[in-house]
């Protein structure tokens, strides 16, 4: 997902790359998601998550990502305490990761530049009742939709160059959208 042509230095924008061979694990084996850009002015050192707000974590990607899931998923709120035991972690950890989490949720700045705005519903059809009389024929007697409305806005990056950061995108429900 972060690179779909293939990879790409983040540095640079140079499409090649080789994996790093570790030193604990002898010279002929390759370090897992390190990369360094074959570019004979950069050699730039980079994984998945460079230049993301979960460089240099020392946990599994995978387990950020059940806390991700369980903590957007959670309609009061998650403690440390429960996350820790979900993701088989200590409490001090759990209290860490929940914090950065709600830090990268959490917005404070304005979008700038180029701004894309749109609405979308969301939901499933609305169930038939028995007691709503038919619309007969043709449109006469249309529904009204008892889907969500959705704002949402996506800031164009500045810069076209690859490798650039994307810009930012939020969305959020909207009662009472009317559409013109």
């Amino acid at each position: 997902m972060v690179w779909p042509n293939g990879r790409i230095c983040p540095a640079c924008g140079y499409k090649h790359s080789i994996a790093v061979a570790g030193r604990d694990k002898g010279a002929y084996r390759a370090r897992p998601g390190l990369y360094q850009c074959s570019n004979g002015d950069c050699h730039f050192q980079f994984t998945v998550t460079t230049r993301t707000p979960l460089h240099a974590t020392k946990l599994r990607l995978s387990v950020w990502l059940k806390a991700m899931w369980l903590i957007l998923q959670s309609d009061k709120g998650l403690s440390s305490v429960r996350l820790a035991e979900a993701l088989g972690v200590s409490q001090p950890t759990a209290w860490r990761m929940g914090h950065a989490l709600r830090l990268m949720v959490s917005r404070d700045h304005k979008m700038g530049g180029t701004v894309e705005i749109d609405h979308f519903y969301f939901g499933a059809q609305p169930k038939k009742h028995p007691e709503d009389p038919s619309p007969g024929r043709g449109r006469k007697g249309r529904k009204k939709t008892r889907k969500t409305a959705v704002l949402a806005m996506v800031q164009r990056p500045e810069d076209t160059v690859r490798g650039t950061p994307a810009g930012d995108a939020r969305a959020a429900v909207v009662p009472g959208l009317v559409l013109s």
